[in-house]
């Protein structure tokens, strides 16, 4: 779906205009069709939709983690200035240690 020319065209056309999730929960199959200037069917306008949606919120997702892992870095800075972090995995899960040094 997300290759689909509809997708790629309805999602230049939201991302240009700013439309919201809220936008987009909101939007008919109809202001679909005007908006791509194409028919489609119902079952194809609310995958269509559905695709739109996870792919909005993944983006602001990544926006909030960015947001975290700045605010996570500045404090660090701050108040461990010698602060190391290394990175592994346990079977597929990920995990982060942070070594601190405390300044005196």
């Amino acid at each position: 779906m997300r290759g689909h020319p509809l997708y790629i065209k309805l999602t230049e056309i939201i991302n240009k205009g700013g439309l919201t999730i809220d936008g987009v929960k909101r939007m008919t199959k109809a202001q679909a069709e005007i908006l791509v200037q194409k028919s489609m069917t119902k079952n194809f306008a609310l995958s269509l939709k559905k695709c739109l949606l996870e792919d909005m919120q993944v983006g602001i997702d990544e926006q909030i983690a960015l947001a975290v892992k700045d605010k996570v870095k500045a404090f660090l800075e701050q108040h461990f200035p010698n602060y190391a972090i290394t990175r592994g995995r346990e079977g597929t899960k990920p995990y982060v240690t942070i070594w601190l040094e405390g300044v005196s």
